[in-house]
């Protein structure tokens, strides 16, 4: 019958190892709390700045797909924290992204139609400039919870986008 002394030892021991496991990335955090899901597909909307702000501090060069370089003002207007869930949908015959926003990016969503009707955003999917869309201004009695993203989109990054939308939504509100 095992002591209480190495009863002691062995539970240590076994702490111990979880620790370092867990410092050597061999456990994730995320993993223990998550069941292994992690943020990517993360979507942020910027608005573009002119060539003239340039050299500003709180503009920033990011890529696009092709390879041409866009400016941004870095602060975020709008991205995963606001959005619930995604779908592909069909419009004039191209598919496009629509995200359901909760009640805080829908009331944010209004305010940057209203302020900022007419001007381009960037839409960034996890760094790179995936898209420019220009902000229409408010239509009385359409659904303010959705946004659609004209593509260009491969069925690739569309899947992805839209199984991941709900896991970031969850992994930013988790705590």
């Amino acid at each position: 019958m095992p002591t209480l002394r190495r009863l002691i030892t062995a539970a240590a021991l076994a702490g111990l190892t979880c620790l370092v496991a867990v410092g050597c990335d061999t456990l994730s955090g995320l993993d223990l709390l998550g069941g292994g899901k992690q943020r990517h597909q993360m979507i942020q909307f910027y608005r573009l700045a002119p060539t003239g702000d340039a050299q500003r501090s709180d503009v920033q060069e990011i890529s696009t797909a092709t390879g041409r370089p866009v400016l941004i003002y870095t602060r975020v207007l709008l991205s995963s924290i606001n959005i619930k869930d995604a779908k592909v949908v069909l419009f004039k015959g191209r598919e496009e992204v629509e995200l359901l926003l909760d009640l805080s990016g829908s009331r944010l969503w209004m305010e940057l139609r209203r302020d900022l009707a007419g001007e381009e955003l960037a839409v960034v999917v996890d760094g790179w400039c995936r898209g420019i869309v220009q902000v229409a201004p408010p239509v009385p009695g359409e659904n303010p919870d959705l946004i659609y993203l004209p593509g260009p989109w491969n069925a690739k990054d569309l899947r992805e986008i839209v199984r991941q939308a709900p896991i970031n939504y969850e992994l930013l509100h988790k705590f």
